[in-house]
């Protein structure tokens, strides 16, 4: 209803009007039917103020922030059938206005009362839409608390304008509509958080259900169960309702051989976080399952633990393949085991006798053969070593050691051993060494070594014509060593996968020239255990680089010793325990030519009887033989050294097996030392260097 522009407003009654808001507030629950009630509000304060017709809104904010007011009761002053079903469509879900440049929404922005007595020409005026009724005058009350606008009401065309005395008339009514509308706003947060926690609980409720795995809480003196979640009964077999009832149930079903460990493990350690316990589980079907248990505290809001929570993972499958991959491992470890010692059995007496037709007087036709053949053992052993050192990485038996060595030395070393292939490719092979690079390094040697010897070797045998050329180079706390070729380059999409195992850029070509696609591997894995870094700079037709760091730990200085004078290396008595008649044929003629005087045994029984004799300066021990193996008849000689206290003689291993962990089981039977077959002379007359200067 729009009430009579020109009407008069009644006079004033106070007592009339604290009657009329004790009815509202008692005819009405705000909370159930609030537009109801403020429509009633509206038209009491039309009804006071002698007002022709007014709104009463709420603020409200937009998600990014922005406020607009949306009208809980508002006059119908439709001047046109779609005003009309726009207002009655506001009845039931409110009128918005996002326009806050105008009279009412200076209202909201200073939340002060506005007073526009001559609205038509005040410049906060927002303006109207055609057809509206006349707005001569108007007043803006703001709903404030606690100093937030939450909604006004706004008046218009009083006769005779507002004034002070109009708000305090008011005054009553304003005061209603905060508290209703302040109370409303707290319903209505308090209905939107309780559907959130509930729909948080649902969701929760069902993650919990549907997840594979147990959670559960207990009161903090662990004496109650609060909550276990459905997966027990599917993982224990057992069903929740028990456990609610006896707590210690749980630790009843656990694997009596692990029981003792798990109750070690105090839930008291949850309090801090360090309640980490695997166990096993024995189901009423006799099955059994492993289960990974953490928890950790559950504090209230004044920081204090009150409960202890957890979850319990089913991680048999885990277990399982774990198993099955190190069964894995150890068959891999076994038949490479077997393979190396099958091989380097045979290989032994190739080498050898190959080395040995060298060393004699052969024609050129004959002295090539022999280089072929030796040249082709040499090859095998490498492919043997390859594989092998892949299988130490892998078992992380791959220990370096550093020690001090002349680095330029052992550069040029390896650079004049590859000038013989170099001179037959036609290639340039040269070297720089830059300044700043010490002469002397504290590292592993042989590693850095092969490493540089894969790269140099990979470079003379892929580049066709041009030149190889090694460059190191000092930075700062680092040496880099380069290998740069003018071979056919690697492209771009194929550099990534160069370093990993068996990897080819051209599978044939690698047939054709040689090499399994071990050596980089093993390279990026040597030079990551030395703390450096490897890689390539590479592009098709242009040549590689490859590239490769190291620390550069440089030695303390030594003080120099006078060089000693040379001796000879006095003849040594040495004892061959080989079962293989060739082998022994090899090693006799190996060990004679280095000076020694050789006597030979067939196996480890033959030679515990031989050492009974005693007076030999080595014993060089076959590890696999038939009836007594080389492990078993060097027990026996220590025993027997031991109970007749007699001269320890240095007992070396020879071994066809270089797998992880032969080394410690042949020191662990009493063996000095261990050396691989093919016996290498340059290994073998080292060996007998050290026998020499440590025996009288």
């Amino acid at each position: 209803m729009v009430h009579d522009l020109h009407a008069c407003p009644a006079p004033f009654d106070a007592a009339a009007v604290l009657s009329e808001v004790s009815r509202l507030l008692s005819a009405h629950d705000p909370e159930d039917d609030p537009r109801a009630f403020y429509a009633e509000v509206l038209s009491t304060m039309l009804a006071i103020s002698g007002s022709a017709y007014g709104f009463i809104c709420e603020v409200v904010q937009r998600a990014d922030g922005k406020r607009f007011l949306k009208s809980v009761a508002i006059t119908d002053i439709a001047w046109d059938e779609p005003t009309r079903a726009l207002l009655q469509a506001a009845a039931l879900t409110g009128l918005e206005f996002h326009n806050l440049e105008s009279l009412f929404g200076c209202v909201v922005t200073s939340a002060q009362p506005v007073v526009a007595n001559d609205a038509p020409n005040d410049p906060r005026r927002g303006g109207l839409p055609p057809g509206h009724p006349p707005l001569d005058a108007f007043l803006g009350v703001p709903f404030v608390t606690r100093g937030e606008v939450i909604g006004m009401c706004g008046l218009a065309n009083r006769p005779g304008g507002y004034d002070d005395e109009v708000q305090r008339q008011l005054q009553p009514l304003v005061s209603v509509c905060v508290q209703m509308l302040a109370g409303l706003r707290i319903a209505r947060r308090y209905r939107e958080t309780e559907h959130a926690l509930r729909k948080s609980e649902l969701q929760f409720r069902q993650l919990v259900e549907n997840i594979g795995d147990v959670l559960w809480m207990t009161s903090i003196d662990k004496g109650q169960m609060l909550y276990v979640s459905p997966s027990y009964e599917r993982i224990w077999g057992r069903t929740t309702a028990e456990l609610m009832r006896e707590p210690h149930a749980w630790l009843d079903a656990i694997h009596p051989e692990d029981r003792e460990h798990v109750a070690a493990q105090s839930l008291d350690q949850a309090v801090d976080g360090n309640y980490h316990v695997t166990y096993r589980v024995q189901r009423p079907d006799g099955s059994e399952r492993w289960i990974r248990d953490r928890a950790f505290p559950v504090r209230d809001g004044a920081g204090e633990v009150y409960r202890i929570a957890g979850i319990a993972s089913d991680i048999t499958e885990l277990v399982e393949s774990r198993r099955i991959a190190e069964a894995s491992v150890t068959a891999r470890n076994e038949f490479l085991g077997i393979m190396s010692h099958e091989l380097r059995t045979p290989l032994n007496a190739v080498s050898g006798a190959a080395k040995l037709l060298l060393d004699g007087t052969l024609d050129d036709d004959q002295r090539h053969l022999a280089g072929v053949i030796h040249s082709a053992s040499d090859a095998l052993l490498d492919v043997l070593g390859g594989v092998l050192d892949i299988t130490r990485i892998d078992a992380g038996k791959m220990v370096l050691q550093a020690r001090p060595f002349e680095l330029h030395a052992m550069l040029r070393e390896i650079v004049e051993m590859f000038q013989y292939t170099a001179r037959e490719r036609a290639l340039s092979l040269t070297m720089r060494i830059a300044e700043g690079v010490p002469e002397r390094l504290l590292a592993d040697d042989v590693r850095l070594r092969q490493v540089l010897t894969n790269l140099l070797g990979n470079a003379l045998k892929f580049t066709a014509r041009g030149a190889v050329r090694l460059v190191v180079e000092a930075a700062g706390e680092r040496l880099i060593f380069r290998v740069e070729d003018t071979g056919p380059g690697i492209a771009a999409h194929e550099q990534q996968r160069l370093f990993e195992r068996y990897a080819q850029v051209d599978p044939s070509e690698g047939r054709r020239i040689g090499g399994v696609g071990l050596g980089l591997s093993i390279s990026k894995k040597l030079v990551e255990l030395m703390g450096g870094e490897i890689g390539v700079t590479s592009a098709l037709d242009r040549g590689s680089c490859f590239w490769f760091t190291v620390p550069r730990r440089v030695p303390e200085r030594e003080e120099p010793h006078a060089p000693a004078a040379p001796t000879t290396r006095r003849r040594l008595r040495v004892l061959l325990v080989e079962d293989v008649a060739v082998n022994r044929l090899i090693g006799r003629r190996l060990l004679e030519l280095e000076g020694c005087e050789v006597e030979l045994a067939c196996d480890g029984t033959e030679a515990v009887a031989c050492t009974v004799s005693g007076g030999y300066d080595l014993v060089l021990m076959d590890c696999f033989m038939p009836d007594m193996d080389g492990f078993e008849a060097t027990r026996a000689i220590r025993v027997r050294e031991a109970c007749e206290q007699a001269r320890r003689v240095p007992i070396v291993a020879l071994t066809a097996s270089a797998m992880p962990g032969d080394h410690e089981r042949c020191t662990a039977v009493g063996m000095d030392d261990c050396i691989l077959k093919p016996i290498r002379s340059s290994t073998l007359r080292a060996l007998l260097d050290r026998v020499a200067s440590t025996t009288g």
